[in-house]
């Protein structure tokens, strides 16, 4: 059986030895004629695994003495609650980075614990560039600073570790883990959810200092305080045990190809090739600053959006799955995890169009974080808002015509200034805007029997 090239951002792809030897002893592991999914946590085989991968892990990052290895569930969207109540030690607020989707949710889950010092933000600009560091305005008696070193759906990852003085750094790496050689010793935190880089999904790492451990929040949940997980060797309960046996085949694969320093020769040299074929051409673009283009997600899209169904169809034909991007993002997106466009929160929009005619609108849904119902005030007067429940997406802030409103129907009165007044705000070019004011307006219920969704193509 031939594989794929899977571009998956996670789950993504898994190192093919990885999963032979998975298989190889899935139904008698280690001849005790039993699963690895059958083994106790506590029992002294799985012990053995649960170390050898915690060695492994610190072999291949050189992780001091004076850190701690946990091995934790929930996923890296959990440890945007964790941290807070883990860190704070007594003090009322943290400096945040926002470059990209991800951090932007590691801010908003930070905010019921914390006053949040955003010392730098890309939301303006699409989350497409780092801002230099001289400009970043940083809180010295900040309880810590968090940051995305890598952002997998905005394509954007740091060429520099910030200079924070006293103030721990806290590195959200689920994108970029292993993938080159970092120093653990300038973090206080680093965490990093396994589906990327690390193994299958179900299981984080949370590296983090000796000198962090003991000041939770007394509402932390004990599962979520990383001194009792540290106490307990990430066992206070029952680990997910398959995903942490397999991260450990991981960790040794990567140390027979020699470590993330080898990795990162390999990825830096991907990474190149594909930024250069995506330049060279008028087919393809990219607008993610030179500077700071991720080696794990490359991002592109194509000129011609009529084309983009057809791309992924016919990649996929070509065995080059999961090309088109991620489910909130209208672009294409390579995600080099072990293999050989974006739209910011604010933007995540639907617009409702007529079956029989493209350029006639019936209504638009956003999807909006609760710290972005300000963005369209300009159009507030004319319009209703309020928050519903959309299939997956939960919390969805949607506007509509006050004049058209029907309980019993989507949004379908829609006019213009909407999605102009959130073009704008974003510094969208004045030829899409142009684009949008063209569409026709229509306000007639009847008409709403035709409705469907479709996403809209919001540039960056």
């Amino acid at each position: 059986m031939s594989r794929a090239y899977n571009f998956c951002a996670g789950p993504a792809a898994i190192p093919e030895p990885v999963l032979r030897t998975a298989k190889e002893e899935l139904l008698n592991w280690g001849e005790i004629g039993a699963s690895i999914m059958e083994m106790s946590h506590r029992s002294e085989a799985f012990l053995k695994i649960a170390a050898d991968a915690e060695q492994d892990l610190r072999d291949v990052m050189h992780i001091p003495d004076n850190y701690r290895v946990l091995f934790l569930q929930g996923g890296a969207s959990t440890q945007f609650a964790a941290i807070p109540m883990n860190l704070l030690h007594g003090k009322s607020s943290a400096d945040y980075v926002r470059t990209g989707i991800w951090s932007n949710k590691a801010v908003g889950q930070a905010e019921p614990f914390c006053n949040v010092n955003l010392a730098a933000d890309t939301m303006d600009k699409g989350y497409n560039y780092i801002p230099d560091f001289d400009s970043w305005n940083l809180d010295p008696n900040a309880a810590y600073l968090h940051y995305a070193p890598n952002e997998t759906i905005g394509g954007v990852e740091f060429n520099f570790v910030p200079d924070t003085g006293d103030v721990p750094i806290v590195a959200d790496m689920s994108s970029n883990i292993l993938s080159r050689p970092v120093n653990v010793s300038d973090y206080g935190i680093i965490y990093a959810g396994a589906q990327k880089n690390i193994g299958p999904s179900g299981i984080t790492i949370v590296i983090v200092r000796d000198d962090l451990l003991g000041n939770a929040l007394p509402i932390t949940p004990t599962t979520f305080d990383y001194k009792v997980q540290a106490e307990n060797n990430s066992l206070y309960n029952t680990p997910p045990t398959f995903a942490w046996y397999m991260t450990g085949l991981v960790f040794k694969w990567l140390k027979e190809q020699g470590g993330p320093e080898a990795m990162a020769v390999i990825n830096e040299r991907k990474a190149k090739k594909l930024y250069a074929a995506i330049d060279a051409t008028d087919f393809y673009t990219n607008d993610v600053k030179t500077d700071c283009c991720s080696w794990m997600n490359v991002l592109f899209q194509l000129i011609d959006k009529k084309l983009d169904d057809v791309f992924v169809a016919e990649a996929a034909t070509e065995g080059l799955l999961n090309l088109n991007g991620w489910r909130t993002v209208v672009c294409q997106n390579l995600n080099l995890h072990f293999h050989k466009g974006g739209v910011d929160n604010s933007g995540k929009c639907n617009i409702i169009r007529s079956e029989s005619n493209d350029d006639v609108i019936h209504g638009a849904v956003y999807q909006f974080d609760a710290s972005e119902k300000g963005v369209l005030d300009q159009a507030e007067d004319g319009y209703h808002q309020e928050t519903r429940d959309f299939g997956e997406f939960e919390n969805v802030l949607v506007y509509f015509a006050k004049d058209g409103i029907d309980d019993n129907l989507s949004p379908y009165s829609w006019y213009q200034d909407i999605v102009i007044a959130g073009a704008q705000h974003h510094g969208f070019p004045e030829d899409y805007i142009a684009h949008i004011s063209s569409f026709k307006a229509v306000t007639d219920p009847d008409q709403e029997r035709e409705q469907r969704h479709r996403s809209i193509v919001w540039p960056t």
